[in-house]
């Protein structure tokens, strides 16, 4: 599932949560979370950090500049790497 299809679920369930607004409070908790989860994901989806789709954008506009697939790939699995590592780093940082 792309960062896409995330999207249009965030804003059918968005426009569902806004629809129900007053009615069931069950649903209107249900569609919030799954509003708010869907946009998360679409985002998260987005980050430079190949495999996920912003790597492959990243690899793809590196190969267009240099030309090389092999310098695109090590560009995209680095950044994956260390955007990895930030994110273990901040989970590090919120247990202690």
């Amino acid at each position: 599932m792309g960062p896409l299809t995330s999207f249009v679920l965030a804003g059918i369930f968005a426009l569902l949560d806004g629809a129900i607004q007053n009615g069931n409070e069950q649903l209107d908790t249900i569609f919030g979370y799954l509003w708010f989860i869907n946009l998360a994901l679409g985002i998260f989806n987005l980050a430079p950090a190949f495999p996920m789709d912003g790597g492959r954008v990243l690899r793809a506009l590196v190969w267009k500049s240099t030309g090389s697939l092999s310098r695109a790939n090590t560009v995209a699995t680095t950044v994956g790497q260390l955007l990895g590592f930030a994110l273990i780093g901040v989970g590090l940082f919120y247990i202690f």
